[in-house]
């Protein structure tokens, strides 16, 4: 575990400053920024709230997924992996530390992003509360959750185009899912019904929705570790647990 966090700090630091963040920094977040503050001579605090909420929901998950997947299939697209089996780092290992990094460098950024508009809120005469505590808790675990489907992709999905195909079909099943009705919750992005404009999530609970997110991440978690592990049968068996889990929740949240 010492060297899967040594590890994971390292490749931490690699993917906060993936250049596959500077798309979305030089064009979709500008035009993202100017669209919520089109008409207003300086930002309100409302307005930035807003803005740092949506644009984790709905651009930097899914570019996480994106950054992820290919940080963690880099070796092999650079065909380098015959290299780095003569470390003292195993697959395994390197495979959990990659899912660190994830927690340790996106997921840590958005708690910290969240954090920070949650007490820009808090700081006004009158909060204006268009988001709960449960589901600006929810945030994180979507970034999170996307990083380590990328992961997960790069490790399962080895063929050239796999990545892309993960980051596409996460879009449409999302979107397919959001349309069923009050089974619309059982996709990440139904954080708010306020984001979604849609009254079949005005019932339901946000706090077993940030539960059933979290167990989501687990279970990408143990699949990523599963990829490479000598011993498959416990984690076979703890994945199964998991998932058992977050059916029972994702059954509790629903209206």
């Amino acid at each position: 575990m010492r060297t899967s966090w040594a590890l994971g700090w390292n490749e931490a630091r690699r993917l906060v400053a993936h250049p596959a963040y500077l798309v979305g920094a030089f064009v979709i977040v500008p035009t993202m920024g100017l669209s919520a503050v089109a008409g207003a001579s300086f930002p309100s605090a409302r307005q930035v709230f807003d803005f740092v909420v949506n644009v984790q929901l709905v651009w930097y998950g899914l570019v996480s997924l994106l950054a992820a997947g290919l940080v963690a299939s880099l070796a092999r697209r650079s065909r380098a992996e015959e290299v780095l089996e003569s470390q003292p780092a195993g697959p395994g290992t390197r495979a959990a530390a990659r899912c660190l990094a994830v927690l340790l460098g996106p997921a840590t950024l958005s708690v910290v992003l969240t954090g920070g508009v949650w007490l820009l809120e808090r700081s006004q005469d009158q909060p204006f509360g268009t988001f709960t505590g449960a589901e600006l808790a929810q945030v994180p675990f979507v970034v999170l959750g996307a990083g380590l489907l990328g992961v997960l992709a790069a490790r399962w999905m080895r063929w050239r185009g796999g990545l892309l195909v993960a980051l596409v079909g996460t879009v449409v099943a999302t979107g397919w899912v959001l349309g069923q009705g009050r089974f619309g919750w059982l996709a990440p992005w139904t954080t708010s019904r306020t984001l979604l404009d849609d009254d079949d999530f005005a019932d339901g609970s946000q706090l077993w929705h940030a539960a059933y997110l979290a167990l989501l991440c687990g279970l990408a978690f143990v699949a990523v570790c599963l990829s490479d592990a000598v011993r498959k049968v416990p984690l076979v068996a703890l994945s199964a647990v998991v998932a058992g889990l977050a059916a029972f929740v994702g059954w509790a949240q629903l209206p």
